[in-house]
């Protein structure tokens, strides 16, 4: 006969299982934060940047 390893779980490492859960679970934050580097996108052509503005000029001209 083979011998099989046979995991036991015990009642006591099931509670320190459930309370580890229980800890992490209340210590994720409820709002994700906000990055520095996000920049809410617009489709004004005053919140463009310069260089974009007279690239989008000369388009404009150049279709007329």
């Amino acid at each position: 006969m083979e011998d099989s390893a046979v995991s036991v779980r015990m009642p006591e490492m099931e509670e320190m299982e459930c309370q580890k859960w229980r800890k992490a679970k209340h210590n994720k934050p409820n709002k994700v934060k906000k990055s520095s580097s996000y920049k809410k996108e617009s489709n004004l052509i005053s919140d463009l940047e310069e260089s974009k503005r007279n690239a989008l000029t000369d388009l404009k001209t150049k279709h007329e």
